[in-house]
């Protein structure tokens, strides 16, 4: 299954949390139109683990500095939030995408992602 047309109207511009979103969607294949992304800080721990099936996922509406501070101050977390994604191979983010700035929470974000390579370009 791709995602792209139940994500094109998805409103996450207010979103708290997106913890476990998708995870463990074992259709779920490529997410490459997720055109709305949290406007506020969010947790996504897990949002993505376990897709299995998961080959391609855009990323690129986060920006260069990834998931959004919240208003206090806190950042977001994304422990785990692409963990056990054995069949993914591609992320699309933007150019020179720094996330470690707005996240404190990233432990294990590629656990066991066993066919994703770290490329530029």
């Amino acid at each position: 299954m791709i995602a792209d047309e139940p994500t094109a109207n998805l409103d996450m511009t207010n979103v708290k949390s997106a913890n476990c979103m998708f995870v463990r969607d074992y259709k779920l294949s490529s997410l490459t139109n997720f055109n709305q992304v949290p406007t506020v800080k969010c947790d996504m721990q897990y949002m993505f683990g376990y897709c299995t099936k998961l080959e391609k996922l855009d990323v690129s509406l986060f920006g260069a500095n990834g998931p959004v501070v919240g208003a206090d101050g806190t950042q977001s977390n994304i422990n785990y939030m692409f963990a056990q994604c054995s069949s993914l191979t591609t992320i699309y983010a933007v150019e020179n995408a720094n996330w470690s700035s707005n996240c404190s929470n990233s432990k294990f974000i590629f656990d066991n992602d066993i066919k994703l390579k770290g490329q530029t370009g």
